[in-house]
């Protein structure tokens, strides 16, 4: 009966938190001795660009993100053919976006706010700019590079943040002169990735890349995209403000029963919930689910964006939070109590075996209750800022960026 009450008020949180779907001086630069923030590439001839390098070696050669101005003041040769390079690919990525835009709308008739947006999209000739984006990501190939320092991921993160505030000449500011210039602009330097696509140019997606567009755009605007998982029962995630299903308790109390005596694996109950949003012509889901460790001190809590490729669904960003109740404060467990439906959670105890559940047994099961509580907002938040950057229609401009996704096995 312990382990029934620990999993029971470790499912709550799951329907008690209903994910809501998501809805921008006098610092002249002075020049500095070396460059304090963003990584330095040595050129072979030795001059040096500051930017923020995305992947490669000096044996490989690498691609970085640059301001196109320190570019063009550093190696004007090299932004020059860059300049050719970067304008036959932002041609490719029209037409290949213009081309998925069309096969999108073929697969949603009718009249909605997405079709409306994709409708608009397909009449527009494409952004018009004044000017080339603020930056640009360039290609150096291993002869063109002696060396490459990179710098602490505080400094990089730094140095994006001035750019997306458009801090004057960031590269050439002191640490501190950079901190100071973004702040008064009211940017906080909090570690967290900024989102720089608007400032980039338009570069060719791959098919996955555009899925987990298509899917977090969906997602936040569609209806019936969002699961949560527990044990072997999945169901619709209550939306924001929303009562839960009177019959989801139920269900996961027999099924918590049932799985603790016959310990027998099951049939994975996702998949009909995959099928039931690809008959609906979707292309994403989030799926959001708890673990229990067998003495319930341990909580992990898994929130996945899935897409579905040729190949079947597949997962395109998971993001996972842990947490112990034995860090939980007493005072969260005794906070949860008074949820109503904590309440209800012993009250149908009681009901079935009067007098089961113990002082100490409750206390237990809030404690796991609260970790549940704090795992999943954080894994919630993680995945909500994901999918807040691929969502098309969130985007500052039509010129998103490149998407880091992790496409896994596929599952028909």
């Amino acid at each position: 009966m312990s382990r029934v009450v620990v999993q029971l008020a470790c499912f709550l949180p799951l329907l008690s938190e209903p994910t809501a779907p998501p809805k921008g001086s006098g610092d002249g630069p002075k020049q500095a001795a070396v460059a304090e923030s963003g990584d330095l590439i040595t050129l072979k001839d030795g001059r040096v660009l500051v930017g923020v390098v995305l992947d490669g070696s000096v044996r490989t050669g690498i691609r970085l993100i640059l301001r196109r101005d320190e570019l063009q003041r550093e190696a004007p040769e090299l932004a020059d053919r860059w300049a050719k390079i970067e304008s036959a690919r932002t041609a490719e990525a029209r037409r290949l976006r213009r081309t998925r835009l069309e096969a999108w709308r073929v697969a949603r008739p009718g009249d909605d706010r997405i079709s409306r947006w994709i409708d608009d999209q397909l009449r527009a000739e494409g952004p018009v700019r004044s000017a080339p984006p603020l930056l640009t990501v360039m290609t150096l190939r291993s002869t063109e590079i002696r060396s490459v320092s990179r710098a602490p991921s505080t400094r990089t993160l730094a140095l994006q943040t001035a750019w997306a505030a458009g801090v004057r000449d960031p590269e050439r500011l002191s640490f501190e002169e950079l901190q100071a210039a973004v702040e008064s602009r009211g940017f906080l330097l909090d570690g967290n990735p900024v989102e720089l696509s608007g400032l980039l140019p338009l570069e060719p997606e791959t098919d996955v890349e555009w899925l987990g567009r298509r899917g977090a755009t969906e997602i936040a605007n569609d209806p019936g995209l969002r699961f949560i998982r527990f044990g072997s029962i999945v169901m619709p995630e209550p939306a924001a403000g929303a009562a839960p299903d009177p019959t989801a308790l139920a269900g996961v109390f027999s099924d918590t029963v049932r799985r603790l005596v016959e310990d027998a694996p099951v049939q994975d109950p996702l998949l009909a919930a995959l099928r039931s949003v690809e008959a609906r012509g979707r292309v994403g889901a989030v799926v959001t689910e708890t673990e229990v460790s067998h003495d319930g001190r341990s909580v992990r809590a898994t929130c996945t964006l899935w897409l579905r490729g040729r190949q079947g669904w597949f997962q395109g960003v998971r993001r996972v939070a842990r947490t112990s109740s034995d860090d939980i404060p007493a005072g969260e467990g005794a906070q949860l109590e008074q949820d109503p439906r904590v309440a209800s959670v012993f009250g149908m105890i009681d009901s079935i075996a009067p007098g089961a559940v113990a002082p100490e047994m409750k206390r237990k099961a809030l404690a796991a209750g609260a970790a549940t509580q704090r795992a999943l907002s954080e894994a919630r938040g993680r995945l909500e800022r994901d999918l807040a950057r691929l969502d098309l229609m969130a985007a500052a401009d039509e010129t998103p960026g490149r998407p880091i996704l992790e496409p896994r096995a596929a599952t028909r």
